[in-house]
C-alpha cells in the first residue's frame, strides 16, 4: 500500500499571533515537494524533524510576499551545505521575474544549481515529478494564482491556494482524499472576502465538502474562532507541524 504524508508547516492567513504563514509538505518518502513557503515553513519543518537542506522541489502559487517569504531562507541553508543539492521552483508566469529576482540576490546563490520552472494554470499541464503528479489549475485571485491538484498513486489531493470559491475547484475536491481550502474570513465578512479575492469559512466548507477529508488554512484569528465553533463540520484545523497521513 503506497502512504504519504501531508506536513503542514504554516496554516496561517498573512499575520496570525500563532500560525505561520502558509505551506504545506508533501511527503512521499524518496519525494518531498514543498507548495509554497511561508515566513517561518523551514523553521516548523526542522522542529518535528526534517532536514529542510534536502527539499529540492517547491510550487509557489503565486507571487504574495507571504506564500514564498521562506524560499531565499531554503537556498540559503543550501549554499552551506557540503553536497550541494539543487532547487527547482515552479511558479505561475506572471511571479516568474519576482521569484528570480528574490533568489538572485541570495548570498552564496551561484553555488547551487536552482531553476524556475513555469507553471500555467490556464493550461493545466500535468508535470511529473517522480512519482507524483502535480496539475496546475486556475484560482480567483487578486494576481495570477495556481490551485493544485496532486496524484499519488491512488491517492488524490487538492489544495486551492488563496481563491474565492470556483466550481473547478470544486469538481475536482469532490473526488479528493484531501482537500486543503483557504478561509481567511469569518462568514459575516463577505463583502471583504469578495473584495479581496478571498473565501470565508462557509463558502471554503461549501468547496470541501465532499472531499474525504477536508483541511482549512490560510485562516485568520477571526475565520479560525467560527470554524472551531462549529459542529461535525467537514474542514478541519490543525496546528502547524501537524502530519495528516494518506494511504
Amino acid at each position: 500500500m503506497s502512504c504519504l504524508n501531508v506536513v503542514v508547516a504554516g496554516s496561517g492567513s498573512t499575520l496570525h499571533p500563532s500560525r505561520g504563514q502558509t505551506s504545506l509538505l508533501i511527503d512521499a518518502g524518496d519525494s518531498m515537494i514543498l507548495i509554497d513557503v511561508g515566513c517561518t515553513a523551514l523553521n516548523t519543518l526542522a522542529k518535528i524533524g526534517y532536514e529542510v537542506s534536502q527539499i529540492n522541489h517547491v510550487f509557489i502559487t503565486h507571487g504574495h510576499y507571504d506564500h514564498y517569504c521562506g524560499l531565499p531562507l531554503l537556498l540559503f541553508i543550501k549554499t552551506f551545505m557540503e553536497s550541494h543539492s539543487a532547487l527547482d521552483v515552479y511558479t505561475v508566469p506572471d511571479a516568474r521575474q519576482l521569484i528570480y529576482s528574490t533568489l538572485k540576490g541570495v548570498r552564496g546563490s551561484e553555488r547551487i544549481k536552482w531553476n524556475i520552472n513555469i507553471i500555467d494554470p490556464d493550461k493545466r499541464d500535468k508535470i511529473n515529478l517522480r512519482d507524483i503528479m502535480i496539475k496546475p489549475f486556475p484560482a480567483k485571485h487578486t494576481i495570477q494564482t495556481a490551485s493544485l491538484t496532486l496524484r499519488y498513486s491512488d491517492i488524490k489531493i487538492v489544495i486551492s491556494s488563496d481563491t474565492r470559491p470556483t466550481e473547478e475547484y470544486k469538481r475536482e475536491a469532490s473526488s479528493a482524499d484531501l482537500a486543503v481550502h483557504e478561509a481567511t474570513f469569518p462568514s459575516k465578512m463577505l463583502k471583504d472576502a469578495i473584495a479581496s479575492k478571498h473565501s470565508t469559512v462557509n463558502e471554503a466548507l461549501s468547496q470541501i465538502s465532499h472531499a474525504t477529508l477536508g483541511v482549512l488554512y490560510h485562516i485568520s484569528p477571526l475565520a479560525e474562532s467560527e470554524a472551531l465553533s462549529i459542529k461535525n463540520g467537514k474542514g478541519l484545523i490543525v496546528n502547524d507541524g501537524s502530519i495528516i497521513k494518506l494511504c
